[in-house]
């Protein structure tokens, strides 16, 4: 019987351990801009978003292509929402984002090999095909959208995109409480072992429109509680059991 016990537990203990080795979190950081209309550079910077192997780490947007502009009042919307990141922009226009996680206080790139994190962009809405994310493929493993997602979704040979498709939805206020319609205007991106991915965000409205992401989310379809891992073992024990009487 022991073997078919040990292993489960091991792995367990083994999942357990690697999720605690990073913790990113927007709500926890402090951010500066130094984005300005009519720039070609510029950035967004977190400070202490979090850590990564018990070292503390930042967050830095490097604007890498396009031209900045914002609304009057709309620059004072660049970094923190709430809990949220968040990125203002003024358009028509595309702007390309470099995001890095550092080192806290340098620019010295973070080793990330395993690491688990992930990073969710929301309020993908307003008019069709008025905001556009676009993502490098090589800088993410894959994505989640809900199962009745409502955004427009392609793929290149480089590149993951997603539009809006018309119609609002509400801000949202929490990225873990999501409402169904927030869910089905949100995406979130796996970065495991990703130190730096690129992200090409689209204005095709004449407005202002902010982007704002978070580094988790309830996007997909809520999962049923997983046992703790004593339950676990006491409901495989009792299965075991059980097919043991059955065969006497």
């Amino acid at each position: 019987m022991k073997p078919l016990f040990i292993p489960l537990l091991t792995a367990v203990v083994l999942t357990q351990s690697s999720q605690a080795a990073t913790s990113i979190d927007f709500g926890n950081s402090t951010a500066t801009s130094t984005l300005a209309s009519g720039n070609t550079t510029g950035n967004i910077t977190w400070a202490g978003i979090g850590t990564v192997g018990g070292v503390a780490v930042d967050l830095i947007a490097d604007l890498t292509g396009g031209t900045y502009q914002a609304t009057t009042t709309g620059l004072a919307n660049n970094g923190l929402s709430g809990s949220f990141g968040q990125l203002h922009t003024k358009g028509p226009t595309t702007l390309e984002f470099t995001f890095t996680l550092v080192e806290a206080g340098t620019t010295t790139a973070t080793l990330m090999t395993e690491e688990a994190w992930e990073l969710a962009m929301f309020d993908i809405d307003g008019p069709v095909g008025g905001e556009k994310i676009s993502v490098q493929q090589s800088g993410h493993n894959g994505y989640t959208v809900s199962d009745s997602s409502v955004l427009t979704e392609q793929t290149t040979a480089t590149e993951d995109i997603f539009l809006s498709s018309g119609g609002a939805v509400d801000n949202p206020s929490d990225p873990n409480q999501l409402t169904a319609a927030q869910q089905n205007v949100s995406v979130e991106f796996n970065l495991d072992g990703k130190d730096s991915f690129v992200v090409e965000f689209t204005n095709s409205t004449n407005g202002g429109r902010n982007f704002t992401f978070a580094t988790s989310a309830n996007i997909d379809t809520p999962a049923q509680a997983v046992p703790e891992p004593s339950s676990s073992l006491l409901i495989l024990a009792s299965s075991v059991l059980l097919l043991y009487r059955k065969r006497q």
